[in-house]
């Protein structure tokens, strides 16, 4: 897929909840159209002080009439991004996209997305790509502490709410019996205050010991903290399941050029290099050498 440099205009920025802000940005309608996964590059300002762009999962890409929109969902994690937040409507930035390889929907009964914090961006996107395609994706969602506003803001109102117990009556996920209701959605809060009590990780080891999934072909995607996905996809493979994980590592050009981003992944029984920004972010959980 062919990436391109072009000049987007802020539409709207709003905190969400969580930490979490909310920048949607306006681009030509002749913008190619991303992959969940993908992300953009950012350049937040002209200043020297900020040669280096900032990379930046795609929430969501909608084309409207002469125009396409794209959304992003970021924490403020340093300077960068602390000039980010301060981007009015109508102000303009240059952006690089849709950059890297994204996820590919699996062959599976069952779509479980996990996801940690911000994480929740690409995977987004990806679940409102199976919606288009009939699919209702389950969303298994950790936060440290529960927001009820971050909850109908990034899920849109369009989300079932299901803890685990509720999830077991069911007797299993029965996905063509939910079309309709957008998305299922476990959630953990570490501080036990919503859904299931403790980490994402270990919502997602008990939904897999429950027996709710028995006799359903499951595919894994994740995204979020290091820690967290490495979890995920180390309980994946052991499954035996298809598990495919978006990766967060620091990208100086973003494009494969400097190598800054390489990771050790497993191809064809060997060890080799490959560069988080182009060859990824997303990666099969089996060859990541985590």
């Amino acid at each position: 897929m062919r990436a391109v440099l072009e000049c987007s205009i802020v539409r709207s920025q709003k905190e969400i909840g969580g930490g979490l802000f909310h920048l949607e940005i306006t681009l030509p309608s002749s913008f190619p159209v991303p992959d969940p996964g993908q992300f953009l590059h950012v350049r937040i300002t002209e200043g020297r002080e900020f040669l280096l762009r900032r990379p930046f999962s795609i929430s969501d890409f909608r084309q409207r009439k002469g125009e396409a929109v794209a959304s992003i969902i970021y924490s403020v994690r340093g300077l960068g991004t602390s000039v980010l937040l301060r981007k009015k409507k109508g102000e303009s930035l240059d952006i690089i996209g849709p950059l890297g390889n994204g996820f590919k929907i699996e062959k599976a009964t069952v779509h479980l997305l996990v996801a940690g914090g911000r994480g929740i961006a690409p995977l987004l996107f990806l679940g409102r790509r199976m919606r288009e395609k009939g699919i209702v994706p389950v969303y298994l969602y950790g936060t440290k502490t529960w927001d009820s506003s971050l909850f109908e803001t990034i899920f849109e109102g369009k989300a079932s709410k299901l803890t685990v117990g509720e999830a077991k009556q069911l007797g299993r996920i029965n996905v063509r019996a939910k079309v309709g209701m957008g998305s299922l959605v476990l959630v953990s809060t570490e501080d036990r205050r919503e859904g299931f009590k403790g980490k994402v990780t270990e919502l997602f080891l008990s939904l897999l010991k429950s027996k709710v999934l028995d006799s359903q072909t499951i595919a894994i995607y994740s995204c979020g903290p290091t820690e967290m996905v490495r979890k995920i996809a180390r309980i994946s493979v052991d499954s035996n399941l298809p598990c495919q994980v978006s990766l967060e590592e620091r990208f100086l050009c973003g494009i494969g050029l400097c190598m800054g981003c390489s990771i050790p992944v497993k191809e064809g029984g060997l060890k080799v290099n490959r560069r988080v920004c182009s060859d990824g972010p997303v990666f099969r959980a089996h060859s990541v050498c985590f």
